[in-house]
């Protein structure tokens, strides 16, 4: 139905034995804090106002101290 969205829960697929420890501790320091409030900020900078997307990844990483 139009204007129906559900959660928008990220989950990252990759093989455990392919993945370095340095790329798990990654992925779970993002985890810890991108919640679902801020990835609609992030989505709504992409869609709304048309911004870069690897822009608003980039930005969101130094802000949260991750870059």
């Amino acid at each position: 139905p139009e204007n129906l969205f559900g959660f928008a829960n990220v989950t990252p697929l990759v093989h455990k034995d392919g993945l370095p420890k340095e790329g798990a501790d990654a992925l779970d320091a993002v985890s810890a804090k991108l919640d679902t409030k801020t990835l609609l900020e992030l989505d709504a900078q992409v869609q709304l106002e048309k911004k870069d997307p690897l822009d608003v990844a980039k930005a969101w990483l130094k802000s949260a101290g991750l870059a």
